[in-house]
């Protein structure tokens, strides 16, 4: 087998005040700073690898990997 590499995917971004974080309660939505249909990044190792989109297998919450990220460089 090969040796096992860090994917890290981000949905988005938020910036809220810290009054607001204060009152944030079980239930609140944070509205992001990405479009619902736009793809994330995935990153490999820190690096824009692929783009996808969120998703889910069996249950599970899962990433579906819809294109390669502009010029990846898998040397890196």
């Amino acid at each position: 087998m090969g040796a096992e590499v860090s994917l890290v995917s981000t949905l988005g971004k938020a910036k809220i005040n810290a009054g607001d974080l204060m009152r944030m309660r079980v239930g609140d939505i944070i509205p992001l700073d990405t479009v619902e249909s736009e793809s994330i990044d995935i990153m490999v190792e820190g690096i824009s690898k692929f783009k996808g989109r969120p998703g889910a297998i069996k249950g599970q919450t899962a990433l579906e990997v819809t294109s390669l990220a502009p010029n990846p460089n898998f040397n890196d």
